[in-house]
């Protein structure tokens, strides 16, 4: 866990799943001169080594920019990392979600792609506060939910590589536990067991983000799987 002096406390853990290489990762990063901690979550697409390398750069640029610029644009200077002028479509690509928290206590996310931020209120419920860039979510807000198949779960209409000001997400959370979580994580936990676990640990933001990979893999868990627990 990271604790920021007189400021946020930030728990993180990713893990590899069933694959041999972790294409998942998370970064945090506290500015001191403008009292901002941005935390941000990269699900690089694929599992070799230049996706593990992505995932990692990215998630450092993201978080160092955001502190200093805003998690917009720490998410749009991550993905010039993907940038192939050679390619309409890029050859290494990725979900993101960033979040940046200040002193007034909103925290501001940016994210692309199928990774999640959620919130927990003051009463105890966990709601996500974004909405995932695939698919399924466009034929979900066209009233056609009941032609959705697993494919267009996971096929997305928006990542890093085609981030632009106007195709990626940006929103606002006042709440006193943010989570952030790649796909891999909230496919494997059903909805219930993931509020239960971030209600029943949210004092103590690694114990909570441990805890989420455990029950993850327990459950067998597929994928790479990331979670962290931004405190404001």
């Amino acid at each position: 866990m990271i604790t920021i002096p007189g400021g946020c406390r930030v728990g993180f853990a990713s893990h590899a799943g069933v694959h041999e290489r972790n294409a998942d990762a998370v970064a945090v990063h506290h500015y001191r001169p403008a009292v901002a901690t941005a935390v941000a979550l990269v699900d690089a697409i694929g599992t070799d080594a230049n996706a593990v390398t992505l995932a990692g750069v990215a998630a450092e640029v993201a978080t160092r920019v955001g502190t200093r610029k805003g998690a917009l644009a720490g998410l749009l200077a991550a993905s010039e990392l993907c940038v192939d002028p050679t390619r309409e479509y890029p050859r290494e690509d990725a979900a993101a979600v960033v979040a940046v928290a200040r002193p007034s206590g909103t925290v501001v996310i940016a994210w692309c792609g199928n990774c999640r931020a959620y919130a927990l209120d003051d009463s105890g419920r966990l709601r996500p506060v974004t909405i995932d860039h695939t698919q399924a979510e466009r034929l979900r807000a066209a009233d056609l939910a009941d032609h959705i198949t697993p494919r267009h779960t996971a096929t997305l209409t928006c990542s890093l590589g085609l981030a632009t000001v106007g195709t990626v997400g940006v929103t606002e959370a006042d709440a006193p536990v943010i989570l952030l979580a790649s796909d891999g994580l909230f496919t494997a936990l059903p909805e219930q067991e993931l509020h239960s676990i971030v209600s029943v640990h949210r004092a103590d933001p690694q114990g909570c983000v441990d805890e989420l990979i455990t029950a993850a893999l327990a459950r067998h868990a597929f994928d790479n799987l990331s979670a962290a627990i931004l405190i404001p």
